[in-house]
């Protein structure tokens, strides 16, 4: 099967699709282990919430601990059971963003306060709390 590009119908190069292939496979991995890395960062700095996670995985018997082995089994449908431990992650995830921005490029020419853009010119966006 040939990949082709969708303007001029030709097949892609080899190393293009290499390049492209790469950069998704390590954005896929690279986004969650960001995301796991600050969550578990943020929690463990605030003791009060770690508290309250805990106590709400032990109640449904998710929570490992020593001589106390966890005996309850996570289900992806039982994830909305968590409202404050969803609430913690997305509030991780809001203030540690993977992709702190995005990038725009103008169409037509754009008056943006006191500067002019010429058509093409690549604009960054930040996306920040």
């Amino acid at each position: 099967m040939f990949l082709q590009d969708p303007e001029t119908g030709e097949p892609m190069a080899d190393e293009l699709i290499q390049t492209n292939l790469s950069g998704m496979m390590i954005a896929g991995f690279d986004t969650s282990a960001h995301s796991i890395t600050w969550s578990l960062y943020d929690i463990a700095r605030h003791p009060g919430v770690q508290a309250k996670i805990c106590k709400d995985l032990e109640e449904v018997n998710l929570l490992h601990r020593k001589g106390k082995p966890a005996t309850g089994s996570l289900e992806f449908d039982n994830l909305a059971s968590f409202p404050y431990f969803n609430a913690v992650l997305k509030e991780c995830m809001r203030f540690h963003l993977v992709a702190g921005g995005t990038i725009r490029q103008t169409v037509t020419e754009t008056v943006m306060e006191d500067y002019v853009l010429p058509p093409n010119t690549s604009v960054w966006i930040p996306m920040v709390c």
